[in-house]
């Protein structure tokens, strides 16, 4: 099969690494310079799966404006099977002296993206991306979006790899993903939080939520969750052991959130908490050792402690497909 590896992230060998980094290859000298020469790229690291890839870099870099590069892309795009769509951040943008003016990806990247998905050809997008950047104006266009963060010196390997079925062991999203829009809802000098993270923003503006991530085949299937409900007094250390049953044939995360219900802290309460999670892999149980104090909720004054009232314990894969089990949570004063 012919590959299409379009986007600035395809030849990114410092930007693997990350923006704060001293080269990690040995230069001439025996030192660390700076050198960067040793990191493979994706388009290395592709070639060791497929046997024609071609290559279109779509944009000038990560953050030029010019669109002149996309026509060429969207050719090379129409050309092949699959396109790997190789996008990102550049070291440009995520230094600490540089503000960003938008949560879109920087440059000319999201027209790039929007054009090669518009061609037809089933296309993945590869996120090379420390920050949570908008991908709504076009990630429904795209067959799949692997998010690899700063995947480091041998990330490129690691995803070919995850691309090609090598390594099929994924995890969740660590950050929300908003749209561009998200930036309308927020009032930056507001420091209350109000609006802010998974944990209290309730707005319309979200395209993958923390916590978000598939599997290659079927999710894992949450059935049961024992014992329910739990009981305990905000004095106690110990909650109890909770069990969920799950059916996976992929190996996958289950994730544990606390969702307050019934409690008065005098504070804003989050919509939800994580509290804990386990990889499974097969049939079985997911078990979770909790403590009273993973409930902990901050009062008024900035107090973190316990409160009476009701919970709910909300588990899940992070995939609407699979399902949630919800058990209620009862602490006693």
């Amino acid at each position: 099969s012919t590959i299409a590896l379009i986007g600035p992230a395809a030849t990114a060998q410092a930007q693997l690494v990350g923006p704060i980094t001293i080269g990690p290859c040995v230069s001439a000298n025996g030192g660390y310079k700076g050198s960067y020469s040793c990191v493979r790229t994706l388009n290395d690291s592709l070639r060791d799966y497929a046997a024609t890839v071609l290559y279109a870099p779509g944009v000038e870099n990560f953050t030029s404006p010019s669109e002149a590069l996309i026509a060429d892309a969207v050719a090379a795009a129409q050309r092949a099977d699959v396109v790997v769509l190789a996008l990102g951040a550049g070291l440009e943008t995520v230094d600490e002296k540089e503000d960003l003016t938008s949560l879109e990806l920087p440059g000319a990247q999201a027209a790039l993206a929007r054009a090669v998905a518009a061609a037809g050809t089933p296309t993945v997008a590869v996120l090379v991306m420390g920050n949570p950047y908008a991908v709504d104006s076009w990630a429904a266009n795209v067959s799949a979006v692997l998010d690899v963060f700063v995947p480091g010196t041998a990330g490129a390997d690691a995803v070919a790899a995850s691309l090609f079925g090598a390594d099929r062991r994924h995890g969740k999203l660590p950050y929300t993903l908003y749209e561009a829009a998200y930036v309308d809802d927020v009032d930056r000098a507001d420091a209350s939080f109000a609006n802010r993270g998974y944990r209290y923003y309730g707005g319309p503006h979200i395209s993958y939520p923390f916590g978000h991530g598939l599997v290659y085949g079927p999710p894992a299937t949450l059935t049961n969750a024992t014992p329910a409900p739990l009981r305990a007094s905000v004095a106690d250390v110990s909650l109890g052991t909770l069990a969920v049953d799950v059916t996976a044939t992929e190996e996958d995360v289950v994730q544990l959130y606390a969702v307050p219900r019934g409690v008065e802290t005098g504070a804003r309460l989050p919509s939800r908490v994580l509290v804990d999670f386990r990889r499974v892999s097969g049939n079985g149980r997911a078990s979770f050792d909790l403590a009273v104090a993973q409930l902990a909720l901050v009062d008024a004054t900035g107090v973190r402690r316990a409160f009476p009232g009701r919970y709910d314990l909300v588990a899940s894969t992070g995939d609407p497909r699979g399902g949630e089990v919800v058990v209620g949570v009862v602490l006693t004063a």
